[in-house]
């Protein structure tokens, strides 16, 4: 649902900044990916994160401004990005207005 989600938003004209690179965690490469990420928690996929390319050329995650203060159980803490909450209050869900706000804010840094 994520994939699809996150497919239809960024073939939207506003969003045409951002290309997803999908990483899936049962293959070799997505593990990878996943624990270089150092912040992701595996209970909570489906998540996305998001980078950008540095200097080098390299994609490095995109520092969260608001580590402090940030309440949402949903966000990974040290980077700009969802994960799926599974308590009572986020059931699962990862909107596509939640995906947007994010969006948002990475286009405003």
């Amino acid at each position: 649902m994520l994939n699809e989600r996150l497919d239809g938003l960024l073939s939207n004209e506003q969003w045409q900044d951002f290309e997803k690179s999908y990483r899936d965690v049962e293959t070799e490469d997505g593990l990878v990916s996943f624990v270089k990420a150092e912040a992701l928690n595996p209970q909570r996929i489906p998540s996305f994160f998001i980078e950008k390319v540095n200097n080098r050329g390299e994609y490095e995650p995109i520092i969260n401004p608001d580590i402090q203060t940030s309440d949402s159980l949903s966000r990974p803490w040290r980077y700009i990005g969802l994960e799926t909450d599974y308590s009572e209050k986020g059931r699962g869900i990862i909107t596509p207005q939640m995906i947007t706000d994010v969006l948002g804010k990475a286009k405003g840094l």
